[in-house]
């Protein structure tokens, strides 16, 4: 696992959920997940991102390093084999991640 994987934004292949649970998109239900927290060498936290703005408790907006502003969506936070991760495709700052950290904490309160 890179030393950077916290605070990478990762294409991942998340398969077709059930109900309300967000799922990859396409044939390959692929979709873009922030790095939480590494958990072991196999395995993370991760949270699906949208690109579609949202606000309230649930959601948080994030700045990645290329300028895009993406939506963590905080209740769908889940542990995910390494093996779902496919590419790098960006990262946000460590100033962000903080951030993050702090609206996770506040999520789970």
């Amino acid at each position: 696992m890179e030393q950077d994987k916290e605070t990478g934004i990762w294409w991942c292949y998340l398969g077709a959920n059930i109900g309300n649970e967000q799922d990859g998109k396409g044939a390959e239900f692929m979709r873009p997940v922030l790095i939480y927290k590494k958990l072991s060498r196999s395995l993370c936290l991760a949270m699906p991102l949208s690109t579609k703005v949202a606000s309230g408790s649930f959601f948080f907006p994030l700045l990645s390093r290329s300028n895009i502003i993406r939506t963590a969506i905080l209740p769908q936070m889940k542990p995910l084999d390494v093996k779902r991760l496919i590419k790098k495709i960006d990262k946000i700052s460590p100033e962000e991640y903080v951030f993050i950290k702090e609206r996770v904490t506040a999520f789970i309160q």
